[in-house]
């Protein structure tokens, strides 16, 4: 029996991957979807670069029309499923949604970037317009959370829009007993480096911690999403005496993620603009304690505080007061850890989202 065709398109890379987008696709197409479906995947991965000329970037969009539309033309999908973010990855994912419409394909857009709301507020209005329009050329428009679900309305017809949450691999994420350090507590944060994750904030609450707790240690794991944001608050930390308790550990693959997740005695994400966190998640899976904001789905994500504690984004002193509690209270933070895993594996393990996304393809497939 042939199985139908699918076009994973999303902007990827080299592997090991450390992205959100990255290992959400990885996931999908390491599930039992492939026992159902024939995956091919188009990379659209381009090294960043702030000093790329006008000239340049449209050089790049029609060799992106020319590339993609050559891939669909070979492969022939039934189904187009395209995974995005904001900023110029939707405007060139944008371009592979109109290839794909125009070849007759079943497509579905996903939207992953947790500033999309913020990006398409800052539009003039015929951005906005042609936004909405990109977005109405899609059969369906994937929203991570009810959060997002609202807000994606505004855009294109509710009918249209399917609640699908990120998977995990919850298995691979706990695969032995936890192992922390109850007189050397480690705080871990995973997520690129800049404002929108919260490390100036963590930086700001560090003091008081390391006055309650004058062992702790803050590992922040990832590269820049503010251009110089590492070299900056390197800067901040030392400034401030805190050199010895903050390490950078770069951009980091899922295995050894794993053990820094296993061995972390609480997970942070003080984030100010969020869509659902793959970091929180795995947060959540690994049973490690979890303090967040109360930006995008992540209080759904963290059942209103039973299942972590939350926050106000930008409340270092908050941040500060929730993080003391957790370290001076290994029962607590035992007890937030085991809610926080029970809820993930029920919610977000890979199986239980494979089986969503099956559901979908069948919906577009049997659509005429």
């Amino acid at each position: 029996m042939t199985r139908p065709k699918v076009l994973v398109i999303a902007s990827l890379g080299s592997p090991p991957y450390v992205g959100g987008i990255e290992n959400v696709v990885d996931t999908l197409l390491q599930s039992g979807l492939r026992e159902k479906y024939e995956f091919h995947v188009f990379d659209t991965y381009r090294v960043a670069d702030p000093n790329r000329t006008g000239l340049e970037k449209a050089s790049f969009a029609r060799s992106l029309l020319l590339t993609c539309r050559a891939r669909v033309r070979e492969i022939r999908p039934e189904i187009v499923h395209i995974h995005f973010c904001s900023r110029s990855d939707f405007w060139k994912h944008a371009i592979c949604l109109m290839v794909a419409r125009q070849a007759g394909s079943r497509t579905i857009f996903h939207l992953h970037g947790g500033a999309f709301d913020a990006f398409y507020q800052a539009m003039s209005s015929w951005q906005k317009a042609l936004t909405r329009l990109i977005f109405n050329l899609a059969n369906r428009v994937i929203a991570l959370s009810d959060f997002w679900k609202e807000f994606l309305s505004q855009l294109v017809p509710a009918d249209r829009i399917r609640v699908l949450n990120n998977p995990i691999d919850c298995a691979r994420l706990s695969p032995r007993p936890r192992a922390t350090d109850p007189e050397n507590p480690t705080i871990l944060l995973l997520g690129s480096l800049g404002r929108r994750k919260g490390h100036y904030d963590l930086l700001k609450a560090l003091p008081a911690v390391v006055a309650r707790h004058p062992n702790v240690k803050v590992l922040l794991a990832g590269a820049d999403e503010d251009h110089g944001a590492g070299e900056e608050l390197r800067g901040l930390a030392q400034e401030a005496g805190l050199a010895d308790h903050v390490e950078f550990l770069g951009p980091i693959s899922f295995e050894p993620k794993v053990e820094r997740l296993r061995t972390s005695t609480i997970m942070v994400l003080p984030s100010h603009g969020e869509n659902m966190p793959i970091s929180v998640l795995e947060g959540m899976a690994a049973r490690v304690p979890v303090v967040s904001t109360r930006v995008g789905a992540i209080p759904e994500v963290l059942d209103e505080g039973n299942a972590g504690l939350l926050i106000e984004p930008g409340d270092w002193e908050a941040l500060a007061e929730s993080i003391n509690r957790l370290l001076d209270d290994p029962v607590l933070a035992e007890r937030i850890g085991e809610a926080g895993g029970q809820r993930a594996r029920e919610l977000w393990d890979v199986k239980r989202i494979a089986e969503r996304v099956d559901e979908l393809y069948q919906e577009l497939l049997a659509a005429s």
